[in-house]
């Protein structure tokens, strides 16, 4: 039998219609999995004239996004491999892009000072990153021993140069809110 989700599971399109992506911007998806559970979204806001870029250090994850991009019109979807949890592990210059997308990634690494600070380095002046991830009380989805509250989140945006927003409603299972640089 499938896994099915409860509709208010996680809502994808509340995050990103907060962080107000629009057609033309260059978009950075980091640790964006297997799915890629925002990347093609985020690529059919930016529309053919705007890029995204989703970052793995998982080859099987970029592999599977590879496969994904076939099957749409995501000419303007890049999948490149790097190490966002280090400062300059992603091959690309500083003050880069207009928004990063970080959905799950706080609760994958062990450095996530490093993990934001490499998303603020990216970010042109008034660039945003919208941030979601698992409520730290666990549940029946994904791993709860290195969950993150949204508290230390946020302070972990205001160490690294970002200005977190109210938290926005996207699911009963996720906390989420969007920081501007």
């Amino acid at each position: 039998m499938p896994l099915s989700f409860p509709s208010n599971f996680f809502r994808t399109d509340i995050l990103l219609d907060a962080a107000e992506i629009e057609p033309g911007q260059t978009v950075v998806d980091l640790y964006p999995g297997h799915h890629g559970p925002c990347t093609f979204e985020v690529a059919r806001r930016v529309g053919a004239s705007g890029r995204v870029i989703a970052v793995d250090a998982r080859r099987s994850a970029m592999d599977s996004l590879l496969g994904r991009k076939t099957l749409g019109p995501y000419g303007h979807v890049e999948v490149m491999h790097g190490h966002p949890e280090y400062l300059n592990g992603i091959e690309l210059p500083d003050d880069f892009a207009d928004g990063i997308v970080l959905v799950h990634a706080l609760s994958l690494v062990r450095e996530r000072l490093a993990l934001v600070r490499e998303a603020v380095r990216l970010l042109k002046s008034g660039g945003f990153i919208a941030i979601a991830d698992w409520h730290p009380f666990g549940g029946a989805y994904g791993a709860s021993v290195s969950r993150v509250s949204s508290l230390e989140a946020k302070s972990i945006c205001i160490m690294s140069g970002a200005h977190p927003g109210k938290m926005i409603p996207v699911g009963d299972a996720h906390w989420a809110f969007v920081a501007i640089k």
